[in-house]
């Protein structure tokens, strides 16, 4: 039903709402908790993951230090980040605000329709097609405009030339993972025409996606690499070449 992917390790959610886990298992990572069941969604940090139960509430293992919300019971979507010292996780409840246990989300957040976090910096999808972003900000990671002065870190609305990016249909956020030399700091955002806006830095230069990608559905960030899902057969063909 669903997978999630670690710096070396993978996730599996099995359609009996069971998670399955595999690869590196050195914080525990790949020890799915016993009797973990009724799960609807995973996700997974560098060295950490944490599953959505059925009834709203939210289970963490692996090098987590960070204890999940215990009372919200209204949790529809969750995603995780970061390495063990700055692991990074985030809630959307049903009413369409943010919980940040590490980060905290900007007060008065709400109408958020999906979210997406990294080591250092995290997203919000808006109902109304916008991105809002939050944290370090040192290459325009968080907002689309870097932040010139310390401490680094912005919050707002992802503008880039000038104009706020509109018609959003889904976000990533690229992972750190710690290297702090390869400077891995961008997002990603799938609009509503199938294209793919890029902001911010991969392996220390600015990122851009390729010129020609189009009849996107899908989109995932890694750790200097970005992963696109086309429909388009002659465009997913001209890449793999």
């Amino acid at each position: 039903m669903e997978i999630a992917a670690g710096a070396r390790f993978s996730l599996a959610l099995r359609s009996n709402g069971t998670v399955v886990a595999w690869g590196d298992n050195k914080s525990g990572q790949a020890a799915v908790p016993a009797n973990l069941s009724n799960v609807i969604a995973i996700a997974a940090g560098t060295s950490h993951a944490i599953a959505l139960k059925q009834n709203g509430t939210v289970v963490n293992w692996g090098a987590s230090r960070l204890e999940p919300p215990k009372h919200p019971t209204n949790i529809v979507s969750i995603a995780a980040g970061g390495s063990l010292n700055y692991e990074s996780n985030l809630a959307l409840t049903s009413d369409g605000t943010v919980i940040g246990w590490s980060r905290p989300a900007p007060r008065g957040l709400s109408n958020v329709t999906a979210i997406a976090t990294s080591e250092f910096h995290s997203l919000a999808l808006m109902s109304d097609g916008t991105v809002y972003g939050w944290g370090d900000n040192d290459f325009g990671e968080a907002t689309g405009t870097p932040t010139k002065t310390k401490p680094r870190y912005a919050n707002g609305l992802v503008t880039l030339s000038g104009e706020v990016l509109s018609d959003v249909v889904a976000i990533a956020a690229g992972n750190e993972h710690g290297w702090f030399g390869t400077f891995c700091r961008y997002s990603l955002a799938l609009k509503r025409d199938g294209t793919v806006v890029a902001w911010g830095v991969m392996n220390g230069k600015p990122v851009t996606a390729p010129d020609g990608l189009s009849n996107v559905v899908a989109i995932a960030a890694g750790h200097n690499f970005c992963l696109a899902v086309t429909t388009n057969a002659a465009v997913a063909e001209r890449f793999r070449r």
